[in-house]
């Protein structure tokens, strides 16, 4: 048996459902995402770029707006403001983390995204699912059988996406055991079933840290020892597994507030 989780192959199915339904909408125009980047941040650059190349080949506009650690703070609130007020702009994303000058006046430019176009989750106001989790639920719904029967503990759940990931998954009546990414923490983890790690920290749980037969969800990247995978029934792949399934779940957000705005 395939111990893969290919994220690659769900997003692939996930784009033709969604390239089905773009053909049937009748538009007068496309629908349209602004994103703001970090330009000092080589990861959220990244990001940015592959959600760009999707939206585009998907034929969803796409403006990405950066700004950097001396970017002033009236400046950026301003351009916020501005897409989220504009009519024909149906998300509006700023990509954290923010740099650290600017990190006091998060929650003020979070707050400027009214909750119809927050289509990435970053308000929580439930409208929408984060991209990520979104991402995950839907790895969880086509590989693991009874997922939500088992015990899940989510690693770097006092981050912004183990955050998101745990209020999902208690918003769905389920118990996760939320963990942080001290070591001293990790004694929880041998006897969770299935594991989402969102630290970003390399290697950061081990082998003998894990039961036999865990299911390995990374989120941060490579956040599992590759040893772990020898334990695993399944396990994501740092490379075409959670990522591929964020992108296109930020896609179906932008396309479903785009349907929710143009049918008024």
């Amino acid at each position: 048996m395939d111990k893969i989780i290919d994220g690659k192959a769900l997003a692939k199915k996930h784009e033709d459902a969604l390239r089905i339904n773009l053909a049937q909408i009748k538009k007068a125009r496309n629908p349209m995402v602004v994103s703001f980047c970090n330009q000092d941040d080589p990861p959220s650059v990244k990001y940015t770029f592959m959600k760009m190349q999707k939206a585009l080949d998907l034929g969803i506009d796409f403006s990405a707006e950066e700004f950097s650690a001396d970017t002033p703070e009236e400046k950026l609130t301003k351009l916020v403001e501005k897409y989220a007020n504009e009519d024909s702009v149906d998300g509006v994303l700023v990509q954290l983390p923010l740099p650290d000058e600017l990190n006091p006046f998060k929650q003020k430019l979070l707050n400027l995204i009214p909750p119809k176009k927050d289509v990435d989750g970053l308000i929580g106001t439930g409208l929408f699912m984060s991209a990520t989790v979104k991402g995950v639920i839907s790895l969880l719904n086509e590989y693991i059988k009874n997922w939500q029967s088992k015990i899940i503990a989510v690693v770097g759940a006092t981050g912004e996406v183990g955050g998101d990931m745990i209020l999902a998954l208690k918003k769905m009546g389920l118990k996760p055991l939320g963990i942080s990414r001290r070591a001293d923490n990790f004694k929880d983890l041998k006897s969770a079933q299935i594991i989402i790690s969102a630290t970003g920290q390399e290697s950061l749980i081990k082998q003998d840290m894990i039961t036999d037969g865990v299911v390995l969800i990374d989120v941060g990247l490579g956040d599992f020892d590759p040893r772990c995978y020898k334990k695993a029934s399944m396990y994501t792949p740092v490379i075409g597994g959670v990522g591929p399934m964020t992108v296109i779940s930020l896609m179906e957000n932008v396309v479903e507030s785009y349907m929710r705005r143009m049918v008024k």
